[in-house]
């Protein structure tokens, strides 16, 4: 008789959780935020999102979907691994005179110039001269006042101006 010794051997499955910026505008690399697991299944992942997540958001992200999460693994290899993916995308700023930039708040990354009130409101006046024939005046100069706001639209994640809109329509 011969005596086998049996010994199951899970071979390591491998896990990777992939950060993508889903945004059509200057897509950015988050592969610094990827991580790649290997573990027998059943053994524990210590990991979860939670973290990388909230940092990009605070670099301007939105959470599109976080598959990783939503697979709920109880935190436990899964028997074939897998990649799940996170998705972000990018939020912007309107800068307009209702709703100006503050000197010294950035605008992630950066804090662009020009995006107070100020700089976003520009006066205008246009003076209409009543004259006959002749070049007597017909009566009172019509003066008109106004103003062109500047409205900009910035992109959170990589700080670019991404609009630009002149509404010239805004009378006094």
């Amino acid at each position: 008789d011969v005596h086998v010794v049996y010994v199951k051997n899970e071979d390591d499955q491998t896990l990777r959780v992939k950060y993508i910026d889903d945004g059509p505008n200057d897509p950015q690399d988050l592969s610094s935020y990827n991580v790649t697991i290997n573990a027998e299944p059943g053994d524990a992942l210590n990991y979860d999102t939670k973290g990388s997540i909230a940092e990009l958001v605070n670099n301007g992200y939105q959470l599109v979907n976080d598959a990783y999460t939503q697979a709920n693994l109880g935190n436990k290899m899964p028997e074939k691994g897998g990649t799940y993916e996170v998705h972000l995308k990018h939020t912007t700023q309107t800068i307009n005179p209702d709703h100006p930039g503050n000197p010294g708040i950035l605008i992630n990354p950066t804090d662009p110039t020009g995006t107070d009130a100020y700089s976003l409101r520009t006066p205008a006046s246009e003076t209409i001269h009543y004259v006959f024939e002749n070049g007597k005046p017909a009566g009172n100069d019509n003066i008109q006042t106004g103003h062109f706001d500047h409205e900009l639209v910035f992109d959170k994640v990589t700080g670019k101006q991404i609009e630009d809109h002149l509404d010239h329509h805004k009378c006094i």
